[in-house]
């Protein structure tokens, strides 16, 4: 009889292994851009579909008793960010699963509804300067709780997040513009 139970055992720890493994795999994905596919999908900021071709961002968030992805405009999930500082230390960074300590730096993102997931500025570089490429528009600056970040926090963000982005806006990064001698813009991937 004790036989039977132990393979029992050994079934149900596989199985239980098996299920953590598909969970950490496949359920939670994060923050990622990509192109619409079908343009069926509907910005729950905006309320606007987003079309084909167009660039969007997925947000996994657990809704209805399931892991759904929430796809917003760039600029829609960017004006939805904010920095700010753990007041408790509990939590966990929602890219790379580590404890969040009292005090430190993260950035919050919302998928167009009311909670946000957070991110700690190592985890937010994984998928922020993708985002802040697609909509050469929004500065780092324009993200809420920028002012009350100590000068040195800004800067551990600009050099983390976006390498290329110059304080004053002239220089973006990817295929943005500049000036020319002439007043025109030109790319500077030409």
């Amino acid at each position: 009889m004790p036989v039977l139970r132990t393979e029992a055992e050994k079934e149900q720890e596989e199985k239980k292994g098996a299920r953590q493994e598909l969970e950490e795999d496949s359920l939670f994905k994060g923050v990622f851009l990509e192109d619409a596919k079908s343009g069926r999908a509907k910005c729950p900021a905006c309320q606007e579909k987003i079309p084909t071709g167009d660039k969007r961002v997925g947000v996994d968030t657990f809704r209805g008793g399931r892991f759904v992805v929430s796809w917003l405009h760039p600029s829609c999930f960017l004006k939805n960010t904010l920095f700010d500082y753990n007041k408790s230390g509990r939590g966990k960074c929602k890219v790379t699963k580590s404890d969040f300590i009292k005090g430190q730096l993260r950035l919050g993102y919302r998928n167009g509804m009311e909670s946000y997931g957070y991110a700690c500025i190592d985890g937010a570089a994984k998928f922020l300067p993708e985002i802040l490429e697609a909509d050469q528009e929004f500065r780092l600056e324009d993200v809420s709780g920028w002012g009350e970040l100590s000068e040195a926090d800004q800067s551990l963000i600009q050099s983390k997040l976006a390498p290329e982005v110059q304080q004053s806006g002239s220089k973006r990064h990817g295929g943005a513009t500049e000036k020319d001698k002439g007043g025109k813009k030109k790319s500077r991937k030409q």
